[in-house]
């Protein structure tokens, strides 16, 4: 397999799948070896190969819960539903003391919209493993839609017990409290979790929504705290420029939207958000080299409203291709 990962590494993926069948055709009962080019299909975005290389190694290994975990994992990202849940029983009924597949059982039971048999294993999940991050927010997340805030207020408790210092679910904690309307329980959890993990914007986010409607003063410097010990986090600038245009700032929101661009140009959510706010502003809408190439990183992309964004830059500029 060196010469498949050195290729794959090298960016040679021709060669690299070349390398796999090859190695493949020598030994056609190694279940680790398809298992491995399996993942390496799985790279390429190409799951329904993946699927069918694992299948064919689970016909020489059934009892594999290495394979049937990556089985699973490949059903659940072509949206497979049914056949995921299908794999997951199986992976469950062999390893019933594994949290993941648990965890992996409830996402698929989540995809065929049955929450509350999602909501069982993900809960199953972790009773054998409590501070699992994955089935902690799928978990929560499920009792608020519900309205069961006090039940998973006691998971993120138990949680809590066993890792007092556990971030996610402090923050967590905070967003249970907060759908309860104890925002000052809710802003005390947030921070804590802060000071648990001050490089993760999620924190900041929470704290600045409870502060903004009261101080938005504190909420605008918070952000910025946040933008300096994050590394200027993309849902940092975003939120702290909608609080600046909020405020009526248009010029802060343009600048903190621009300085963040010119420093991570292959972000399209900033060049979108920067291009809408320069055609607010009558200072900044005719600045046509900027626009320009905002529009031409938007009109690229998958997503219509991005494109939308660019067509309007061509329209006010009489550029009518767009």
């Amino acid at each position: 397999t060196q010469l498949a990962n050195a290729h794959q590494a090298n960016g040679e993926t021709e060669l690299a799948t070349d390398a796999w069948r090859n190695l493949l055709s020598l030994y056609p009962n190694d279940t680790s070896l398809r298992g491995g080019y399996a993942g390496f299909l799985a790279t390429r975005g190409d799951h329904g190969a993946a699927s069918e290389q694992l299948e064919l190694a689970l016909e020489q290994a059934p009892d594999d819960t290495g394979l049937l975990e990556l089985l699973v994992e490949s059903q659940l990202r072509q949206q497979l539903w049914k056949k995921a849940g299908d794999t997951a029983e199986r992976l469950v009924s062999r390893n019933p003391e594994n949290p993941l597949a648990h965890y992996l059982a409830g996402l698929a039971k989540l995809g065929q919209q049955d929450a509350d048999e999602a909501l069982r294993e993900f809960e199953k999940s972790l009773q054998l493993a409590p501070t699992g991050i994955e089935p902690l927010a799928r978990a929560v997340d499920l009792l608020i839609r519900k309205e069961q805030s006090a039940r998973a207020l006691a998971i993120l408790e138990e949680a809590l017990d066993r890792q007092p210092g556990h971030f996610f679910a402090l923050h967590l904690k905070g967003r249970v409290l907060r759908s309860l309307g104890r925002e000052v329980e809710a802003l005390a959890a947030y921070r804590q979790a802060l000071r648990q993990k001050p490089d993760w914007p999620q924190p900041y986010l929470g704290i600045a929504e409870l502060q903004f409607g009261k101080d938005p003063d504190a909420a605008v410097a918070l952000l910025r705290e946040g933008l300096s010990a994050t590394g200027g986090d993309t849902t940092l600038v975003v939120y702290l420029a909608a609080l600046l245009e909020q405020r009526q700032d248009l010029s802060g929101a343009i600048t903190t939207l621009e300085e963040s661009y010119r420093k991570q140009p292959q972000s399209l959510v900033l060049a979108n958000n920067l291009a809408m706010l320069l055609l607010e502003d009558p200072a900044r809408s005719a600045e046509k080299e900027l626009l320009d190439t905002l529009a031409r990183g938007l009109e690229k992309s998958d997503n219509p409203a991005f494109v939308d964004t660019a067509a309007w830059i061509y329209t006010r500029s009489g550029d009518h291709r767009g």
